[in-house]
């Protein structure tokens, strides 16, 4: 692709592939006619071999998840331009600065839930996925607002992975413009560690449903406001953070005091998933890195018992987190610019 239109989407090569490996299962699911790519990873060079007609499909499959008559997705209208025009520097478009950037560790841990929300207000997502770019440069001063997701390392890993290193310099910076911070699970351990709070292991890991209950705190924040005062929650974690100081406590569960906190008015950290849903959790369960956590952790709840309590919980769930996830969003505000492309409309 022309250098121009990589500036002017902010896209590259790199992150193409991660909209790919971010996005191709939902898609697929959505419109079947992708299904017929062997192998997403290589769909530009499969394009190239395959009969017109075959191309054409996929081509137009992904052009109606970008129609704002379809599915209305950035991320699919991105990846069709990248396919589509190689050299068309004349598209002069300034997306970089309305996006919302997410630092997502491993393929496993997505959005989730939070996905649709961010996409509902008119954002374009900006992923940087740390298991495909480890050594990914992090420049946060044109975003609106970070979401840093969960993963199987730690804190303390940061000699072996650089990148969490990166990644707190850069919640750091988000933190010092006042800007909106969501942080989930290690997420979260991440910015309570950028706020000087010790990050350790837990007495016993949380891998299943639990009792969060709200602090009196908790009652009154904005944000959480949705949450019943106790409520089961999908939680995967061995860690667990001190609360910063000058930092609002703002739930707890039996097993793991500092659930959640509040720095300042818009950063956020939950040591729990309210991201998840049914399909998510069965994709954690099918995941031999935590299906071998899970055997090993000795709780009661294992495999069975997790898929039985989500089905009894995971909707009433993903109706409070739905309320939550918008509180949240409600800081981050909607883009204030808005371009027209035909047939379709970007903000």
């Amino acid at each position: 692709m022309a250098s121009g239109v990589g500036r002017a989407l902010g896209i590259s090569e790199e992150t193409y592939a991660d909209l790919i490996a971010a996005h191709w299962e939902r898609w697929k699911a959505l419109v079947p006619a992708l299904a017929s790519v062997p192998d997403a990873n290589m769909l530009e060079e499969w394009l190239r071999r395959v009969p017109r007609p075959e191309s054409d499909k996929v081509l137009c499959a992904l052009a109606r998840l970008a129609a704002e008559s379809g599915q209305d997705d950035r991320d699919a209208a991105m990846v069709l331009v990248w396919l589509l025009h190689p050299g068309a520097d004349a598209l002069g478009i300034r997306l970089a600065d309305l996006g919302r950037d997410v630092f997502q560790h491993v393929a496993a841990e997505p959005l989730g839930t939070l996905d649709p929300l961010i996409r509902r207000r008119g954002h374009r997502i900006r992923f940087k996925n740390f298991e495909r770019h480890p050594d990914a440069q992090l420049n946060v001063d044109r975003y609106r607002g970070l979401v840093v997701l969960g993963g199987p390392m730690n804190v303390e890993d940061h000699p072996r992975r650089p990148h969490l290193a990166n990644e707190m310099r850069a919640i750091e910076r988000m933190l010092g413009q006042g800007k909106p911070v969501l942080g989930i699970c290690l997420g979260a351990q991440l910015l309570a560690h950028v706020l000087g709070a010790p990050v350790s292991r837990n007495p016993v890991p949380e891998i299943g449903w639990y009792p969060l209950r709200k602090t009196a705190q908790g009652e009154a924040d904005p944000v959480l406001a949705p949450l019943p005062a106790e409520t089961p929650v999908f939680q995967w974690h061995g860690c667990r953070f001190d609360i910063p100081r000058d930092a609002v406590h703002l739930a707890s569960s039996p097993d793991c005091p500092q659930k959640a906190f509040r720095h300042g008015d818009n950063a956020y950290g939950f040591q729990f998933h309210l991201e998840m849903d049914q399909r998510l959790v069965e994709r954690w369960l099918a995941n031999p890195l935590y299906r071998e956590e899970l055997a090993n952790s000795g709780l009661a709840q294992d495999e069975e018992a997790i898929r039985a309590l989500t089905r009894r919980h995971i909707a009433t769930m993903q109706g409070h987190a739905e309320a939550v996830f918008n509180n949240f969003l409600d800081l981050v505000g909607r883009p204030e610019r808005r371009h027209t492309l035909p047939s379709r409309e970007w903000a």
